[in-house]
């Protein structure tokens, strides 16, 4: 229990806690036992109330004054706790079983199971008997059908619910499931390797923009799931996308957004690619539509500068040193 409004130094002290039914008659009255300086209070409850009940801590303040306070929620103490054991995998036109377990933290008895789902994919929808033993432990299953034209990747929500037919003691869970592929897309796309036209030499950072250069590559996807998107993720520069779509081009830099490839047909698309040399690299990513990613990479060709000799310079020396050597 969390009491608020109060501080370590108002030096109040709690006694006893009640547990009130509804009508706020006394349930049960446990005992508090101080269990350090930081005002921590234990008490052990034997039994919980089988009926809804709210909570009534009493104690008292520094001049000695009655102190409560009343919980605004009622609590249901449950003795059945229904549990999923795993989710299973919905594939179109199969037949999957989720596995549950009741456990039962009371007297033998029966129970009641229903089972619903949004999709209509469980098989049996009629209420199930089932009896489980004194703090007993009841393993079982829910068939789900999922029709051949379910579509890959919608979802499907399932409640399990569980009522004691005696005590009215009830729980649920809810899963939540999704129509997967048989047999997924797992080849990321392509790129053709980069054809790079022009070349950067080393130049200042005033000169490096009068100097572009280009590159052209094909992209393409030999999955079934098609192209989807492009983005540039490093570089600064002219991207122009060409495909069955028409034709796509914009300045882009890295971070911007990616560009639709959806309506591109399987047999890729042509880009290139223009900057200018203070922008020397670039990086494109490349996804389909199962979301496979390919990494691109541009990279500019460096034009080294010729290091000239000087040849007089070089004769005097050795002469030089040879009159030394003599």
């Amino acid at each position: 229990l969390t009491v608020t409004g109060l501080s370590g130094s108002d030096g109040a002290t709690f006694s006893h806690v009640t547990l009130q039914g509804a009508k706020g008659e006394s349930l049960l009255r446990v005992v508090l036992n101080s269990s350090s300086s930081l005002g921590e209070f234990l008490g052990e409850i034997p039994t919980l109330p089988t009926v809804p009940f709210s909570v009534r801590l009493t104690g008292q303040d520094r001049l000695g004054g009655v102190l409560e306070r009343v919980s605004t929620e009622m609590i249901q103490a449950v003795h059945v706790q229904l549990q999923v054991l795993s989710s299973p995998q919905l594939w179109p036109g199969k037949t999957s079983k989720l596995w549950f377990d009741i456990c039962n933290w009371g007297p033998a008895r029966a129970f009641l199971l229903t089972t619903t789902d949004d999709r209509g994919f469980v098989k049996q929808r009629d209420p199930q008997q089932l009896s489980v033993g004194q703090n007993g432990t009841l393993r079982g299953s829910v068939e789900l059908e999922t029709p051949h034209g379910a579509e890959v990747g919608s979802a499907a929500t399932m409640s399990l619910s569980v009522r004691s037919l005696d005590h009215g003691d009830a729980n649920f869970a809810v899963v939540h499931l999704s129509v997967i592929d048989p047999d997924p897309d797992l080849q990321p796309p392509s790129c053709s390797p980069a054809q790079v036209q022009g070349s950067c030499p080393s130049l200042s950072a005033e000169g490096c923009g009068n100097i572009t250069w280009s590159a052209s590559l094909r992209l393409s996807d030999h999955g079934r799931s098609g192209l989807a998107s492009v983005q540039i993720s490093r570089g600064r520069g002219w991207l122009r996308i060409q495909g069955d779509f028409g034709i796509r081009e914009g300045q882009h830099r890295q971070g911007g957004d990616p560009l639709n490839l959806t309506d591109s047909s399987g047999t890729g698309v042509a880009v290139s690619y223009s900057s200018n040399c203070c922008s020397t690299e670039a990086e494109l990513l490349l996804w389909d539509a199962a979301g496979n990613l390919q990494h691109c990479s541009i990279v500019a060709h460096q034009q080294r500068e010729q290091a000239f000799t000087n040849t007089a310079s070089v004769v005097l020396l050795l002469s030089c040193l040879g009159l030394l050597l003599l």
